[in-house]
């Protein structure tokens, strides 16, 4: 992975019953398979994502 790629969640199944109405809702309002979207970034040797989320910007380590 390289900085600047984008990083595609699909549905599973599992989970919540209200997490799984949220990503049906997600599929069947944007017509896609995927259900969240996050931008990858390189820094130090160790991969990032960053991801908005309902609490909002959210960093995330990928990689130790």
């Amino acid at each position: 992975m390289k900085t600047g790629d984008l990083l595609f969640w699909r549905n599973h199944k599992g989970g919540p019953a209200i997490g799984y109405l949220e990503r049906f809702l997600v599929q069947a309002g944007t017509m896609s398979p995927y259900i969240h979207v996050g931008m990858c970034w390189v820094e130090g040797g160790r991969v990032w994502v960053m991801e908005i989320t309902t609490r909002g910007c959210a960093p995330r380590l990928l990689s130790l």
